[in-house]
Order: C-alpha cells, then sequence, then structure tokens
C-alpha cells in the first residue's frame, strides 16, 4: 500500500464524519492476515474493509470503491455473541501483535 496505516485510518475517519453515521467509531486496527481495516463501533457492531479498497479510493479517487465503503458503514455487522472481542483485549494487545 503507498500509504502509511496513519494516513490510511485519516481518510477512513473522514469518510466516517462525511456520512454522518448513527454509531461512533469506537477503534480501527489494520489486520495484517487479512490485509483489512477492522472497525469497532462499541460493544455492538463491527465493519471490515479492505486494505485495497481503501487505497482505491485514496490513490484512484475511485467512485465504485467509495461507494462500497459508505454500504459497507450502513450496513454494520452486529457482533455474536461468541465472537464478541473479550473485555481483556485492549488495542496496544492486537496492535503489538500485528508489528511482529
Amino acid at each position: 500500500m503507498s500509504h502509511s496505516h496513519e494516513a490510511t485510518i485519516a481518510s477512513i475517519i473522514g469518510i466516517i464524519q462525511k456520512m454522518k453515521l448513527k454509531h461512533e467509531v469506537t477503534n480501527i486496527t489494520y489486520r495484517t492476515d487479512y490485509q483489512d481495516y477492522q472497525l469497532l463501533f462499541g460493544d455492538t457492531h463491527h465493519c471490515e474493509i479492505q486494505e485495497k479498497t481503501i487505497n482505491d479510493v485514496m490513490v484512484f479517487k475511485n467512485g465504485d470503491a467509495l461507494r462500497q465503503i459508505q454500504f459497507l458503514l450502513n450496513h454494520l455487522t452486529a457482533w455474536q455473541d461468541w465472537e464478541r472481542p473479550s473485555q481483556n483485549d485492549t488495542p496496544n494487545e492486537k496492535i503489538s501483535l500485528d508489528d511482529e
């Protein structure tokens, strides 16, 4: 990816702010295994956006990729009880695992 993770996260936040979503983003984590960004909306919802899709928006100003991101943000996935992130997981622990 041609942009840093900080620039990409700033771009995602910019898209979210323009959309005026009902839910507030509480955490954004890059997952190297999936090559995506996982957005957490409190303890109730989440969304995953592929790194390539965000890159297409940032580099090529691709309208279809932007609409795909907006669709994902408008149709958040509710956490199932068994997949809900545990209270012991902190964002720093997740980031340290990705850095290895």
